[in-house]
This record gives C-alpha cells, structure tokens and sequence, in this order.
C-alpha cells in the first residue's frame, strides 16, 4: 500500500465517520425539537430552563423523556422527571 491509497482510505473512513456523528446529531435535534412541541402543546408554556435541560439530553434520555411524558399531568411532572435524571446519570 503506498501513501496515496492510506490516505484514500483515511479520508473515506474520516467522512464516513463524519456523516455518522452528523447523524446522530441530526436524530438528536430532531427528538428535542419534538418533545418541546409536545410540551408545548400540552402545557401551553415551557419556562426556558426546562427547554435548556432538555437540550442537554442524550439521545436515549430523550427516548425516555418522550415515553415518561404521556404519563405527565402537570408542567411539575416534567420538573421533577428532569431533576431526577440529574442524580441518575
């Protein structure tokens, strides 16, 4: 193998690699723009810092997020599940 090929294929697994973490990036935003829209359409309001927490969910926090909300009656419901996730993690 000379230097060209190592470097073809170094540059095609670094872009690979790349489109995964955008992926996964894009799969993220998409889940946090959909649980504030549920919130939101439930409570009418969702204070800032609640909306700062959520973005600072990983993917499988947010996957449990949007199963604990259909058991959420109340804006407390979600203060409380976001704060026990903080001794969890």
């Amino acid at each position: 193998m000379n230097l060209s090929t190592a470097y073809v294929e170094w540059e095609q697994k670094t872009l690979e690699q790349g489109r995964q973490e955008g992926e996964q990036q894009g799969i993220q935003q998409g889940e946090k723009r959909l649980i504030i829209r549920q919130i939101n359409k439930r409570f009418h309001v969702i204070p800032d810092a609640l909306i700062e927490q959520i973005h600072q969910l990983s993917i499988e926090q947010l996957e449990l997020l949007s199963e604990a909300f259909l058991d959420f009656s109340t804006i407390t419901d979600l203060e409380q599940w976001l704060e026990n996730r903080r001794y969890v993690d």
